[in-house]
């Protein structure tokens, strides 16, 4: 299930690479100790891979960028997504922020004025676009150390490791293997990087659109949890065209 948060403010200054700031948000709102714990340290596991299964968006809404600071400004009110497979994720989220008399952004006030929930449905066929860029990766090792490499769409590797992702997730979750497959394509045009400081770590990333098709519950997973890694992190976050 996904769930559109909507924010008011007359000024919201941030820093650029705030990814970190609203996972902080979104954690906070698990009025659950015990599963907010699950979640943050444990997950769904697929052998030694582990999966947190929820996924939210890059901030949305009218900003400029401080020329001296490099700080972004937003203005009026901004929104974003949270998504997750688990129902009971945005439930504490929704209740909470129902309860929650105040809500702080970086040390600032912001009030939640609209919230709403939407579940993609069964579908074998869908065209998404990122609304947080996805990421992909493989660790290797160069002369002893090791390196993470980054995919690009053009890469060969990017589509397949997309697919291998979305594969382990869905038997983290479900410990079973999907009884279809699907097919993902990449059909954005202009794809935009993004390079994304999260806690110190340089993270690539991809803006684009996407093709999905095959299997609903791979579909509506990739919806639910996100593409690619680093899903937990505000990575991987997708909705339909």
């Amino acid at each position: 299930m996904q769930m559109q948060i909507h924010m008011e403010f007359e000024k919201l200054v941030i820093p650029q690479h705030y990814n970190h700031l609203l996972q902080a948000i979104i954690l906070n709102w698990l009025n659950d100790r015990v599963y907010a714990t699950f979640l943050h340290d444990y997950g769904y596991t697929f052998k030694s891979r582990r999966y947190k299964m929820y996924t939210f968006s890059s901030l949305y809404g009218n900003f400029e960028r401080d020329r001296v600071s490099g700080k972004l400004v937003y203005k009026d009110g901004a929104r974003f997504t949270v998504a997750c497979v688990d129902d009971k994720f945005i439930e504490y989220i929704a209740k909470n922020i129902i309860f929650s008399e105040k809500v702080y952004f970086y040390n600032q006030r912001v009030e939640i004025v609209d919230v709403e929930l939407s579940d993609v449905g069964i579908r074998d066929k869908a065209r998404v676009v990122t609304r947080s860029p996805v990421t992909v990766y493989s660790t290797i090792q160069v002369d002893g150390k090791k390196w993470t490499k980054y995919y690009k769409p053009s890469d060969e590797k990017f589509i397949k490791l997309l697919k291998e992702n979305l594969l382990r997730k869905y038997e983290a979750y479900y410990q079973k293997q999907p009884q279809e497959t699907i097919i993902i394509r990449h059909i954005g045009y202009h794809p935009k990087k993004a390079v994304i400081d999260y806690k110190g770590t340089i993270i690539n990333a991809w803006k684009t659109v996407f093709e999905l098709e095959g299997d609903p519950e791979l579909i509506k997973l990739a919806f639910d949890s996100g593409l690619g890694s680093k899903n937990s992190m505000g990575f991987g976050c997708i909705g339909l065209i």
